[in-house]
């Protein structure tokens, strides 16, 4: 139940800290702005709990479903392999000016609190 509330509240505070900046800038910005930056950060913090885990379950005998290896080397790298992807999708939408889809990458990305939060 404690890591429900945890990663709920780190989903949250993620949204908390992008929507306004979501709905209030139109305008062209800086790709290394505020925003970005807490947002990559909780992005990566999020993945990075979800791949520690996928590993201890993984040498206590469970079985990964979401990703293609059952190692904890490769399941760490195919996590963190999402978290490039993400950077470079959001460096792509802001390279061609789509700046509110840019702000939106990371919460869609937190995807991730779910998986954890499931885990046992």
């Amino acid at each position: 139940m404690k890591r429900i509330i945890r990663t709920t509240a780190a989903f949250f505070a993620m949204a908390f800290v992008l929507l306004p900046s979501v709905f209030a800038q139109e305008a062209p910005h800086s790709f290394w702005d505020r925003a970005n930056k807490v947002g990559f950060t909780i992005s990566f913090a999020v993945r990075a709990v979800d791949a520690g885990q996928s590993c201890y379950h993984l040498r206590h005998g469970s079985i990964e479903g979401s990703a293609p290896f059952q190692s904890c080397s490769g399941v760490t790298s195919w996590i963190m392999a999402g978290q490039a992807l993400q950077m470079g999708g959001q460096y792509l939408l802001h390279r061609t000016g789509h700046h509110k889809l840019e702000r939106w990458i990371p919460v869609s990305a937190a995807g991730n609190v779910n998986a954890i939060a499931r885990s046992r």
